[in-house]
């Protein structure tokens, strides 16, 4: 009777057991979740990814959803309560800190950006009683760069990118309606977005581009500037696209090539003059600056506002023998290409862009003298001169080389500007037989300008506006370019930075390059011993001896050269000293068989002269 107990005891167990795993199974398929199916835009870098979750909203409840499968991929399942039905809002990637309101949820757009961060923000809205799958969409738009290189910098690894809109706001945190779409900046407005590479992903090779997705807000720039900075250690190149109407869920390709940067010009100072010794290669200088931009007595320069520019002239017979070409940039740097060789002299003028019958290129605003030749300061003569060190440069301002012959001449100027005329100025014919003219327009002209007689003085205006025009003068100006008048109150003693008769200081018209000015009348102190062989005059200046080429002077009264007289020639190299209605200048004479270096010699401003600089 026992074993019949406990046989249907055991019996009972395993009736009582089966029926339970069939109760379990039963209640398995009731709660069994459903599989939710969402897709991510193809034409857009983003995947799925372990750490992110989709956020669904649904009965003004949130919930936060992991992958199930699909990882690193566009297309992605979830499991879902299957008591969800109706109409359902996702979105991707989600975090507790954005909310659970469906009409107003924070979403923050960084304005550092990388590829190792998801900063696009994706939603969607579905009908689960229709379809269990979903496309979503971006909230922002993406701009797809794409970074090639034209050899230059390949092995090397971009630092960074950087979008900088026109008074737009890129980045900053947001409210998005899922409902909607609508997006509203409530703060942090950033105006640029600055995408930062890995060594890996920023490498530049032969092979492929460098790519990097900068995600934006959705913003209206169409009529406006578009700003792309790509770095690369202490290197950078700009760029400027013309904007859009950037809309969200939308991709913006946008190929930039990167070669090699211009060298800066400016890194050691500004001036009128810059020296470039390296051929097929580009430079770059700040056209937005008179002269140095420093202040001195009575002169205070002004800020340029350039809208185009191009070459005056050249020293070679034909265009590009110096510039290849020039370009002015959105920021108002000038840049520029050297030619194949270097060895020559040119001129680049900014205008104001606006055409007239006079400028048909517009008004010239400023212009600088690009001195193409081989030259470092290590070629300087150091001299002492009764306690003072000047270095001298050991060939004249322009100059091509330091013998004694047309290309040791260099250039001249009048006193006080800052431009050159060409070699010998205007011929005694008025021809032009040497170097090239990009447009006679602008005072590169037989017949020279002469000052208003009206009693207004324009002459420093007219200088900058017509750089090659040789100024006429006379008795009535005290045979001086600048001024109308015969009297003291005429001149200007401030245009070379010495009104004091001291050493001076350099002004926003002196022509020497950056980190030369003209000298002062001390530097020279002291010359002596002056002996004329082939066409130079040497000399003892101080404790060295230095070489003068025999470089004559422009008449003030045509522009033409001197041919000198029957018992001599009179050669001049200014300095910034003045006296009187005259300045100061060096002579090297020969006369009647014998030959002079004075100092002493009070010279007509008017004049075209020799420039030797001093370093600063």
């Amino acid at each position: 009777m026992m074993k019949k107990l406990l046989l249907c005891g055991v019996c009972a167990m395993i009736v009582a057991c089966v029926t339970s795993c069939k109760d379990d199974e039963v209640e398995n398929i009731v709660v069994n979740p459903m599989e939710l199916n969402v897709s991510l835009p193809s034409d857009q870098p983003t995947v799925w990814k372990a750490n992110s979750n989709l956020g669904l909203f649904f009965n003004n409840a949130v919930h936060s959803l992991a992958v199930k499968e699909g990882l690193d991929t566009k297309k992605a399942s979830f499991l879902l309560d299957p008591s969800i039905q109706g109409n359902i809002y996702v979105c991707y990637p989600y975090v507790s800190a954005m909310g659970a309101s469906l009409n107003e949820l924070g979403v923050s757009l960084p304005n550092i950006q990388s590829e190792r961060a998801e900063n696009s923000f994706y939603y969607g809205e579905q009908n689960l009683s229709v379809s269990s799958n979903i496309d979503v969409e971006n909230a922002f738009s993406i701009l797809d760069l794409n970074i090639s290189s034209d050899g230059y910098g390949v092995g090397n690894a971009l630092s960074s990118v950087t979008v900088t809109s026109e008074n737009a706001a890129l980045a900053g945190d947001f409210t998005v309606d899922l409902a909607t779409g609508e997006i509203n900046l409530i703060s942090g407005r950033s105006e640029s977005v600055t995408y930062n590479f890995s060594a890996e992903s920023g490498l530049l090779s032969t092979d492929s581009p460098v790519k990097a997705s900068v995600v934006i807000n959705p913003v209206q720039l169409e009529g406006k500037t578009l700003t792309i900075e790509v770095k690369m250690g202490e290197e950078t190149w700009t760029f400027n696209e013309d904007g859009l109407n950037y809309e969200a869920n939308k991709v913006y390709p946008i190929s930039l090539m990167i070669g090699q940067p211009p060298i800066n010009l400016n890194e050691k100072g500004y001036a009128n003059s810059y020296i470039v010794d390296k051929p097929n290669t580009l430079y770059k200088f700040d056209a937005k600056v008179q002269g140095n931009g420093e202040i001195t007595t009575g002169i205070e320069p002004q800020v340029i506002n350039p809208k185009s520019v191009f070459v005056v002239w050249e020293s070679t017979p034909e265009l590009g023998g110096v510039i290849k070409n020039v370009e002015l940039t959105d920021d108002g740097f000038v840049t520029f290409s050297t030619s194949d060789v270097i060895g020559g002299n040119a001129l680049i003028a900014v205008t104001d862009g606006v055409p007239t019958d006079e400028f048909p290129r517009g008004t010239i605003l400023w212009s600088w003298h690009i001195w193409s030749t081989n030259y470092s300061e290590s070629d300087d003569i150091l001299v002492s001169v009764e306690g003072n060190t000047f270095a001298f440069m050991s060939k004249n301002l322009g100059a091509l080389g330091t013998e004694p012959d047309a290309e040791g001449m260099g250039l001249k100027y009048q006193w006080g500007r800052k431009d050159s005329f060409y070699k010998d100025g205007i011929l005694a014919g008025g021809e032009v037989t040497t170097g090239s003219v990009t447009d006679e327009m602008y005072g590169w002209q037989a017949s020279s300008y002469i000052p208003e007689e009206d009693g207004s003085n324009k002459s420093l205006e007219a200088s900058i506006m017509f750089p090659t025009a040789f100024f006429l003068s006379n008795w009535g100006t005290s045979y001086d370019w600048y001024g109308v008048g015969s009297s003291i109150e005429n001149r200007n003693n401030n245009l070379w930075g010495n009104p004091d008769g001291g050493l001076g200081t350099k002004t926003i018209y002196d022509p020497c390059p950056v980190g030369y000015r003209v000298p002062s009348q001390d530097a020279f102190k002291g010359i002596s011993s002056p002996v004329s062989e082939n066409n130079a005059f040497t000399c003892v200046v101080g404790d060295q001896t230095m070489t003068f080429p025999a470089s004559s002077y422009l008449v003030e009264t045509s522009g033409v050269l001197s041919p000198g007289s029957a018992s001599g020639t009179s050669n001049y190299y200014w300095t910034t000293n003045t006296s009187s209605q005259n300045v100061v200048a060096l002579k090297l004479e020969t006369s009647w068989g014998s030959v002079f270096a004075n100092l002493n010699s009070y010279c007509r401003r008017g004049w075209g002269a020799a420039v030797r600089c001093i370093r600063e």
